[in-house]
């Protein structure tokens, strides 16, 4: 229960919390919950002490009872028996109590299997690369407890890696101690393509990048890195390849318990980094096809623009030539008419006419 909002909120020592974790166990759903790195070790003790016991003792006590069916006179024959009874009994009893402690406690790896496979569901379904950066490391801080999670994706503009690091404000909080001064949502993070690591990825194509691999790599010639170099800093780097390319980095920052990533552990991010290999291809190659399809739609947006305006240009200059037209028709009707005008009060009447209809012609065309 110390993990949970209540008990962080009562009890704010994380030292204090760690301890007791560590000596209690797990109960998945009920007490730490089953997600916890420190519950599913401390939950494996105490299964494996369970388990044990268990069995020991219900040996014991079943071969002792099939030995009371022997009779009391011969005490060998009694022994006898009950080491049979125990021999016999050993494998059926063993995986008779393995599963009825199954049905209380779960195994911790297969509780770490299920939470793994509904990581992998859950990735498959995002499409944007700051989503999936986000539902890992909310992976990563449930299931690890860390200090931070950062993932930064090779871009096209000359090989740098950029992308996102965020940091875990969950586990700082109580009411005997105040969060410390932690930057809130998605950082924005760029890995120049000549950093030293990112060139010995490259090259050695390694599962996992730990402390212990970097110092293995610059054994000889020493490498001095900056204090704030988030590569450096990170307590696991996961390369993901993609079509034999390193495509992407994620870094897992070390824990709040001080404890390190056990072996099953390391093969899970492990795991992780090779499932993300096709789903951040795919992720590209998505974001690209909207950047296209949008820029597409902008420069249609433009063209129809220009298009409306051209139509409209195009609209006044026709007006323009059919006004012209029709006052050259007009000119023309009037020199023929003139022509044809044979007395005086029909030239002055087509002449008023004539006139008036000009007259009304300019005035549509300046209104």
């Amino acid at each position: 229960t110390l993990t949970t909002p209540i008990g962080r909120f009562l009890l704010g020592n994380q030292k204090v919390q760690w301890t007791l974790i560590n000596l209690a166990a797990e109960f998945p759903g009920v007490l730490v919950g089953s997600g916890h790195s420190a519950g599913r070790i401390a939950m494996q003790q105490l299964r494996s002490v369970l388990f044990v016991g268990g069995h020991l003792c219900i040996v014991a006590f079943a071969s002792f009872g099939v030995s009371h069916l022997v009779p009391a006179d011969s005490s060998q024959r009694k022994i006898a028996t009950a080491i049979l009874a125990a021999i016999l009994m050993y494998q059926p009893v063993a995986r008779l109590w393995d599963a009825l402690l199954n049905l209380l406690i779960k195994r911790s790896s297969v509780v770490f299997q299920q939470e793994l496979y509904l990581l992998t569901a859950k990735l498959s379904e995002l499409h944007r690369l700051l989503d999936i950066h986000r539902e890992l490391c909310r992976w990563l801080f449930r299931i690890f407890i860390n200090s931070r999670c950062a993932m930064v994706v090779e871009t096209h503009s000359g090989g740098v890696f950029s992308g996102w690091l965020t940091w875990n404000k969950e586990p700082f909080s109580g009411f005997f101690k105040s969060p410390p001064e932690i930057p809130a949502g998605d950082m924005p993070l760029r890995v120049d393509p000549a950093h030293p690591i990112l060139k010995q990825v490259r090259e050695t194509r390694p599962v996992l990048v730990t402390p212990l691999t970097i110092d293995r790599w610059w054994a000889g010639p020493k490498q001095t890195f900056s204090a704030n170099d988030p590569l450096f800093q990170a307590g696991i780097i996961i390369p993901v390849f993609s079509k034999n390319q390193l495509t992407a980095l994620v870094l897992v920052g070390n824990r709040h318990n001080d404890r390190s990533y056990s072996k099953t552990e390391k093969n899970a991010l492990a795991q992780i980094g090779a499932f993300l290999g096709p789903v951040i291809e795919n992720a590209k190659l998505l974001e690209e096809l909207e950047q296209k399809v949008e820029k597409r739609t902008q420069d249609l947006h433009a063209a129809l623009g220009e298009l409306k305006g051209k139509n409209a240009d195009i609209s006044a200059n026709n007006a323009i030539i059919q006004n012209q037209n029709r006052m050259f028709l007009a000119l023309f009707e009037t020199s023929t008419r003139l022509h044809e005008a044979e007395t005086l009060y029909d030239l002055f009447s087509f002449t008023l006419q004539q006139l008036h209809f000009l007259i009304a012609l300019l005035a549509r065309r300046l209104l």
